[in-house]
């Protein structure tokens, strides 16, 4: 990608942050996140990344569920980190990442769990991401890419806004699996409905196993 639409891309990202909320988080979007978060197990000690955190609605809902352990919200879009900021106050807990998800700046074997929640398709460089995924998480961690709507009404938005995230396509589950187990992951669940999209993965309990 030329630095021009690498910077049109942000400033997309940079503008949306400021609606974001009002158009998209709805109490009934947020009711429905919370219900499908709460079947990951999320256990109270763990050290979650929240990969394209956005405005924060998914770190704020892990706060709660973390109460022991912390949370790292990590976002190339200062517009969308400067909101998420705003709206989450618990600072000893969590900490706020501006990086692009090919480069995490988090020590391997780190986290006990990634959660990517209506991201995915804006990850110009799918393969470098999840790699970054696996080299990040602890073995026997968890990945869960997450969308509350089904892959085809994601991909008719995404259509329907054109440039610069015209092009951003949610592949079929069973290909993102793939790829996922191409760099060391083991895809434990794959669900691809028009209700939503959910692909839960782990990381070996060993080294490379």
């Amino acid at each position: 990608m030329s630095r021009g639409a690498q910077l049109t891309r942000l400033e997309f990202f940079d503008s949306l942050a400021l609606r974001w909320d009002d158009e998209v988080a709805t109490p009934e979007f947020l009711a429905r996140l919370e219900a499908e978060v709460g079947t990951f197990g999320v256990g109270s000690h763990e050290r979650v990344l929240d990969l394209g955190c956005g405005t924060g609605n998914l770190t704020a809902l892990l706060l709660d569920l973390v109460r022991e352990g912390r949370v790292i919200g990590l976002d190339i879009s200062r517009g969308m980190l400067d909101r998420a900021r705003s709206k989450v106050t618990e600072v000893d807990r969590v900490e706020w990442v501006h990086a692009d998800v090919v480069s995490i700046p988090l020590g391997g074997s780190s986290v006990d769990r990634v959660i990517c929640l209506s991201t995915w398709p804006h990850f110009t460089d799918p393969v470098g991401a999840a790699t970054e995924v696996e080299r990040v998480l602890r073995p026997g961690g968890h990945f869960h890419i997450l969308h509350l709507d089904g892959r085809e009404v994601i991909n008719d938005l995404h259509r329907g806004i054109g440039e610069p995230v015209g092009e951003d396509r949610l592949w079929p589950a069973v290909e993102v699996a793939g790829l996922l187990e191409g760099v060391g992951l083991v895809v434990t669940e794959v669900r691809d409905e028009a209700e939503g999209y959910l692909i839960t993965a782990s990381k070996g309990d060993r080294e490379g196993g």
